[in-house]
């Protein structure tokens, strides 16, 4: 099975090769590549994921920070975690035209023809998700921080500081659970570094 027939039998409560494995997203990326000595592009092969996110380029013009490095569209720093290194443009907003001056991205800036055309180059071959994964949530976490109209917002992201050994040892436990050989010996999930002659061992 590639990735995508693996979800779709999960989907159809079909039997598939394998438990179908995804990340909405793996924020330490570099530090895994690090780890591994891989290029951060090949984190997610590397890692057997089954779900691809088609991302959305925004070609229209963004800020800066006071160091220099570009702000996302929504005017918020880029990479850092969510509710606790952001700075929130509309945090302290209290009234209708504070809304109302505030800079908005432009929607015809968005390359929504790169997207389709990524989308439809991978379709085949992974579950893809995207090109964002929420219309909603993301403005909202990046304009207004925590609390920002949410009651309860579950994590699901893997955090910058999450160690890039937990990472690798997530996916593989996840890979080979439920294959015939599976046992919940942490040390068969140890990462396996390149150049060791390992193999990364279900016994």
């Amino acid at each position: 099975m590639n990735h995508k027939q693996r979800q779709l039998a999960a989907i159809r409560h079909e039997t598939p090769d394998r438990i179908p494995v995804d990340a909405q997203a793996v924020e330490n990326t570099d530090a895994v590549a690090r780890l591994l000595g891989i290029p951060a592009s090949a984190v997610g092969d590397t890692l057997d994921l089954d779900g691809l996110l088609v991302g959305l380029g925004y070609a229209g013009s963004v800020g800066r920070d006071p160091d220099g490095n570009p702000l996302t569209e929504w005017g918020s720093p880029r990479h850092l975690d969510w509710g606790t290194a952001h700075v929130y443009p509309l945090m302290e907003a209290e009234t209708v035209s504070a809304v109302e001056r505030f800079p908005w991205p432009d929607p015809r800036a968005y390359d929504f023809a790169g997207a389709r055309n990524h989308a439809a180059a991978v379709s085949k071959e992974y579950a893809v998700r995207g090109p964002r994964f929420s219309a909603l949530t993301d403005p909202v976490f990046l304009l207004m921080g925590k609390g920002g109209g949410y009651i309860c917002g579950p994590d699901h992201h893997i955090k910058t500081d999450v160690s890039p050994d937990n990472t690798v040892a997530l996916f593989r436990a996840a890979r080979a659970f439920r294959e015939p050989e599976y046992t919940q010996d942490k040390r068969d999930c140890e990462p396996e570094r390149p150049g060791s002659g390992s193999q990364a061992r279900r016994t």
